[in-house]
């Protein structure tokens, strides 16, 4: 802590002598979420974005505020206040992308915290969003797998090989919620049409500790 509350000092002396700009608020927020310090992070996450709507790396901190501070009812309105100001439509990609890692963190958080229903509700508000790319189908095949839904994980690993046929992670999230099931023939017989399609030595290394638990 001692370092962070260091840190923090350094960044708001730089303020002080420099003037402020965006990054440096960002840095401020950012630093205080490191430390836990809702307050601070905040108070600097609006003067980031008045400063420059436009800044990812602050968006990116208020999108983490989010969860780490439950403060989406005060930060979520300026997200897109930020947006609007930025001449609209600039950070609507990645506002829909923070949006769902969001979503799929404050599942991983209400899974650690045993409210496995709830991380389930939010895990389906990421589903629900547009467009979701490979990757994300396969963040949250993985999340699925965490709360010990192996079916609704091999669905949404589907869904990433759908877009990407050769998706080692999916590949091998599919298999891992075979093997969650004790369904080692399934996984292996997977795997091994995987195999043949990409040889990869993430997947050969799979299938040969599959066949060994067989």
């Amino acid at each position: 802590m001692g370092d962070v509350v260091g840190a923090m000092a350094r960044l708001h002396d730089t303020i002080a002598t420099v003037g402020p700009s965006a990054d440096l608020w960002a840095a401020v927020a950012s630093g205080g979420l490191d430390g836990r310090d809702c307050a601070t992070a905040l108070d600097a996450v609006p003067r980031a974005l008045v400063l420059d709507p436009r800044s990812r790396w602050a968006l990116g901190v208020a999108l983490r505020a989010e969860v780490v501070c439950d403060a989406a009812a005060d930060l979520h309105p300026l997200i897109a206040n930020a947006d609007e100001r930025a001449g609209g439509g600039f950070a609507a990609e990645e506002l829909r992308a923070s949006e769902f890692e969001l979503s799929v963190q404050q599942a991983e958080l209400l899974r650690e915290g045993g409210r496995s229903r709830e991380a389930a509700a939010a895990l389906r508000t990421a589903m629900s969003m547009s467009k979701l790319s490979a990757d994300e189908w396969s963040r949250v095949g993985g999340a699925w797998l965490s709360l010990a839904e192996p079916e609704a994980a091999i669905s949404a690993y589907q869904k990433t090989l759908s877009i990407q046929p050769n998706h080692v992670a999916a590949i091998i999230g599919i298999a891992g919620a075979h093997r969650a099931q004790v369904r080692l023939g399934a996984a292996e017989a997977h795997l091994s049409a995987a195999w043949e399609r990409v040889r990869d030595p993430r997947i050969g290394l799979q299938l040969v500790q599959t066949m060994l638990q067989r």
